[in-house]
């Protein structure tokens, strides 16, 4: 005798266990590689393409440019926080990264020294314009979706912080890196270099 509410419950669980599937695969793909950039080493400079509201562009002072790469911003410390509209873990750190974005532009010192910006890792504009909005980011945020950012740093797992110093035009070198949740604030504004 056919069991309607047993033959729904499979397909339900069988439905949910397929997309669990693909998210997971999903997730990897913009993760696992132990192989990613380190501390002392160099960023790699790349061109972002990206229409950035006028507020982040004089933040960065690219000066609405839409083609632009890190060598183009001001400042000299740079708080990279990579990160993907599809992971889990990552909105836990961006009240943290608000609140270090707050105190730098709070702080004199800090201001035109530090610099706080995110990476949508293989996301489009309109999923990070509605990640803005739903998680009320106030940093400026960049998109990769081609993963192209993200492969040049060995595809690391996000959440994946960086600070890195700009040496030369044309050098950042790395100077800490956070792998997963940040805790607190302190975690990451230790780790900014007093000196510019």
């Amino acid at each position: 005798m056919f069991n309607k509410n047993l033959f729904l419950r499979k397909y339900i669980f069988s439905y949910a266990f397929v997309f669990i599937l693909i998210l997971s695969i999903t997730i990897q793909e913009v993760s696992a590689n132990s192989a990613h950039i380190k501390k002392n080493q160099f960023l790699p400079v790349l061109s972002f393409i990206d229409i950035l509201p006028s507020e982040h562009t004089q933040y960065l002072g690219i000066d609405k440019k839409n083609k632009f790469s890190f060598k183009d911003f001001h400042g000299s410390i740079f708080i990279i926080e990579l990160f993907s509209t599809y992971c889990m873990s990552c909105p836990k750190n961006y009240p943290i990264l608000n609140s270090i974005y707050n105190y730098i532009e709070s702080n004199k010192k800090l201001k035109d020294n530090v610099k706080v910006f995110g990476i949508a890792v293989g996301n489009t504009k309109d999923e990070v314009d509605e990640h803005i909005k739903k998680y009320k980011l106030i940093f400026p945020i960049l998109t990769d979706y081609q993963f192209i950012f993200h492969k040049a740093t060995g595809s690391p797992r996000v959440p994946f912080t960086i600070i890195c110093k700009k040496i030369t035009k044309n050098k950042f070198k790395i100077l800490y890196i956070h792998e997963g949740i940040i805790e607190s604030e302190d975690i990451i504004l230790k780790n900014i270099p007093h000196r510019f």
